[in-house]
């Protein structure tokens, strides 16, 4: 018949939908840089650790001696996943009689870590779902750097990629 109005189809769907929960991110030093002992005579120098903490060069000081280690790290997180750790840029360290020696060259290194530049590194959370690593650097000590006990502290930012 003509002028009757035809009856509307409705038309339904579904979709899957789902969440991922990933632990938190721990990260906690358990080891500190040290550079060890070094003379100069006041013209500045340089000492490079490699990515174990051993020294490999000694570049202005008339001696360098002394244990060295790199700063050592734990973090947890979910296993597989990918972390990024990274620190801010370069520190210094203040001296007892004053003066600073700045630390920079930073490297993030380990058996599950990959170098990606200076200050950055990305890492699998391996089976365990903690992650051991080791940071790095040079040391510089400018011209006129005042003798004494050298300290202080940088950040270490870990976070998932």
């Amino acid at each position: 018949a003509m002028g009757m109005a035809m009856p509307a189809h409705a038309a339904n769907s579904s979709a899957a939908s789902k969440a991922k929960i990933l632990a938190p991110v721990t990260v906690a030093a358990t080891g500190e840089l040290d550079f060890g002992t070094f003379v100069t005579d006041g013209s500045g120098g340089i000492i490079d650790l490699d990515q174990n903490g051993n020294r490999t060069s000694c570049m202005g000081f008339s001696i360098c001696s002394g244990a060295t280690s790199a700063a050592t790290f734990q973090a947890t997180g979910t296993v597989g996943q990918t972390l990024v750790i990274t620190s801010p840029g370069n520190f210094f360290l203040t001296g007892s009689n004053g003066g600073t020696v700045e630390i920079g060259n930073v490297i993030f290194s380990g058996p599950d870590v990959t170098v990606v530049s200076y200050f950055n590194s990305t890492a699998v959370v391996p089976a365990s779902g903690s992650l051991n690593f080791n940071m790095t650097g040079s040391l510089w000590a400018q011209p006129g750097t005042d003798n004494g006990e050298y300290s202080g502290s940088f950040t270490v930012n870990v976070n998932y990629q």
